[in-house]
């Protein structure tokens, strides 16, 4: 007796894979209440970045579900998110106080960071250790 598996990456137009109506509408709606929300945010809404990398892949995945139709809700979402993100950096500048005190915290952090990197790094601290053995 001889089994056929289906070809699990075939595209097809099964009934499974169609939204109800119902659910197009549910899915709309949550889709639009989000836009409605970013809309009448002025400041990038989210503390952690990793919160608006979830919102964007549940936006994303929903309107793809949408079609046509998703196609244009994710484009209006996509120039929010863009514009939220800039007041983020924007607000970030200007809660630094001046151009000069803005440029030392930066290279301050930049240096800081830098520094955390190449000491955590194994290549460093066996270099060091061999700089060390040779004195």
């Amino acid at each position: 007796m001889r089994f056929a598996q289906a070809d699990l990456f075939a595209q097809d137009d099964a009934e499974r894979n169609t939204l109800s109506q119902s659910e197009r509408v549910a899915i709309r709606s949550r889709l639009e209440t989000t836009l409605a929300k970013l809309e009448a945010t002025a400041i990038f809404p989210w503390r952690d970045p990793l919160d608006a990398v979830h919102e964007e892949n549940r936006f994303q995945r929903d309107s793809e579900m949408l079609g046509e139709e998703g196609v244009l809700l994710w484009h209006r979402f996509d120039t929010e998110m863009d514009r939220l993100h800039a007041t983020r950096f924007s607000s970030d500048l200007r809660s630094a106080g001046s151009t000069k005190e803005t440029s030392q915290r930066l290279l301050g952090r930049t240096i800081t960071l830098l520094i955390s990197f190449v000491t955590s790094s194994p290549f460093f601290c066996a270099s060091l250790l061999a700089f060390r053995q040779r004195k």
